[in-house]
């Protein structure tokens, strides 16, 4: 039988305020993937 239940938060909404502050925002997020996909396809930026 298999349960579905998620392993982490989906969203930050629902952490308290303190703990907010510790995560990463969205723009910090964004840029370590688009540095994963470009590093992938082989693009270097300074």
């Amino acid at each position: 039988m298999s349960c579905s239940r998620p392993l982490a938060v989906s969203t930050y909404a629902t952490l308290p305020p303190e703990a907010r502050a510790l995560m990463p925002s969205e723009e910090d997020l964004a840029r370590v993937a688009q540095d994963v996909l470009d590093a992938d396809a082989g693009i270097s930026r300074p």
